[in-house]
């Protein structure tokens, strides 16, 4: 049983980096100090970041395993899903603990019935990666609040198989983007036209959290890793790729200035949540895949790949460490930080947390390893 369980820890290492494509460990990277600055207040990147992630998702799992087979009856499917969050779940486990300490601090000062039960529904649904599919804020984004990301990435993960044999089978997988795309746009104007207020923030669950509707992102970062794993050669030179990446990086800032100011059509809360962003995503992914062109070769440096390297600990660990400091400052000096000193004091105890934590599943796995051993003789 222990063999078997090292074999399967082994076989996602070696997945793991067959992914991690340099110059996509820098969009990654970049990505995750989107999300950072933007729970720092120090930016406003968040959204975008976290479609990056979606269609980096999508992509880096087709080009893992487009030369796979991967059998998509429904308990492999199940299975698949299982696996892809194995890694992570162990440190989702103690980041919500963390948070549950937090909840206990101001359940203290609040003390109800009530929130004894909602402190309750809130833990079982994040220990079940199932908040994402509760449209109340106060259950997605509760406890350890970025964790409602997991919960929407095991069911996509779960959906893969599936999306991976529709694919191979697809040959105009250009189109599937365009349709994935008007389909996004159609769910989302349809329902803004519904009467769905009455649930407090209704449209930013549908378009920001939901599951299903993400699941959009997701496949329009598989259809980019499938047209570039069947590409075998990209006619494309260097200043070309230049040309390319400037344009897309042009892009990013005008949708963003587009969500920050909500104007016109796309800034509008059905739009900005996550279809604003998603065709400069896709570029982005693709064109830093490719890896052609000047930007993509500058930015991809040591410095940016480790932390793209150790981003998902990072991820889950960010926002409780923002939490923490700005706890702890307010009830022992009674102050606040300035949103850039808060930034550069959690961003650096996030990558040593994030640091510790690596070192932590590398020592487990070396003691199961050699126990395997051992058991073997």
């Amino acid at each position: 049983m222990k063999s078997k369980i090292l074999t399967d820890r082994q076989t996602d290492r070696q997945t793991d980096r067959q992914t991690r494509i340099a110059s996509l460990q820098v969009v990654r990277a970049i990505a995750f100090i989107g999300i950072f600055t933007s729970h720092c207040r120090t930016s406003e990147l968040g959204v975008w970041g976290v479609s990056v992630f979606f269609v980096l998702s999508g992509f880096l799992l087709i080009y893992s395993y487009y030369n796979k087979n991967i059998s998509n009856d429904c308990r492999n499917c199940f299975e698949f899903g299982i696996k892809k969050l194995k890694k992570l779940y162990s440190l989702h486990i103690i980041t919500l603990i963390g948070a549950l300490l937090l909840s206990v601090i101001g359940f203290i000062k609040e003390f109800s019935a009530k929130k004894i039960i909602e402190i309750l529904i809130q833990m079982i649904l994040n220990i079940t990666l199932l908040q994402s599919w509760i449209p109340c804020e106060t259950y997605y984004f509760s406890l350890n609040g970025v964790s409602w990301y997991l919960s929407v990435y095991m069911f996509l993960c779960m959906c893969f198989p599936c999306i991976l044999t529709g694919l191979k089978k697809i040959s105009n997988v250009k189109m599937m983007i365009t349709i994935i795309f008007i389909a996004q746009v159609t769910i989302a104007i349809s329902t803004s036209r519904i009467n769905v207020y009455a649930i407090d923030g209704f449209l930013k669950w549908l378009t920001y959290i939901c599951p299903l509707y993400r699941l959009g992102d997701f496949l329009v970062g598989c259809c980019v890793g499938t047209i570039f794993v069947k590409k075998d050669k990209w006619r494309i030179n260097n200043i070309s790729a230049t040309i390319v990446e400037i344009m897309v990086i042009c892009i990013i800032v005008i949708c963003n200035n587009i969500y920050i100011t909500q104007f016109g059509v796309l800034g509008n809360d059905y739009i900005r949540y996550s279809i604003l962003y998603t065709p400069s995503s896709a570029l982005l992914v693709l064109i830093f895949a490719i890896n052609k062109g000047y930007i993509s070769k500058v930015l991809t440096c040591k410095p940016f790949v480790y932390i793209g390297n150790i981003s998902a600990y990072a991820f889950l660990i960010h926002q409780l460490v923002i939490r923490y400091i700005s706890t702890g400052l307010h009830i022992v000096f009674k102050m606040e930080l300035e949103p850039w000193t808060m930034a550069i004091l959690a961003f650096a105890v996030t990558i040593g947390c994030s640091e510790l934590w690596k070192k932590i599943e590398s020592i487990n796995m070396l003691e199961l390893g050699s126990s395997t051993i051992k058991a073997g003789k």
